[in-house]
């Protein structure tokens, strides 16, 4: 990954990092946030490039404290915000996905 990317707490339950992705001009990033409590999480619209998803999440997991995920949540699925699906589900086969039929 070119540039170190941190993660910001947004609300109480509520962490964003900005990630580089081909996304429609004028954008040159998108939003990954993840939201959760009492250590369980949701991973919203894992976007980015996939070779930098496993990054973006560990960053996410260490500023958030949260150590299980349920799942992920994809707002529509696009490449820039879905490009990191592929990371989370190799590495947890068993979680969920949810996706609204409109973004599909």
């Amino acid at each position: 990954m070119s540039q170190r990317l941190e993660p910001v707490a947004l609300a109480e339950g509520v962490w964003a990092i900005e990630v580089p992705a081909k996304t429609p001009p004028p954008w040159r990033s998108t939003r990954t946030l993840l939201v959760g409590s009492g250590g369980v999480g949701w991973w919203i619209d894992p976007g980015g490039t996939p070779e930098d998803a496993a990054e973006h999440y560990r960053a996410l997991l260490a500023a958030s404290g949260i150590r299980t995920l349920k799942g992920v949540i994809l707002t529509h699925t696009p490449r820039d915000h879905s490009n990191g699906l592929t990371h989370l589900l190799n590495e947890h086969p068993d979680r969920e996905v949810l996706v609204h039929p409109a973004g599909l």
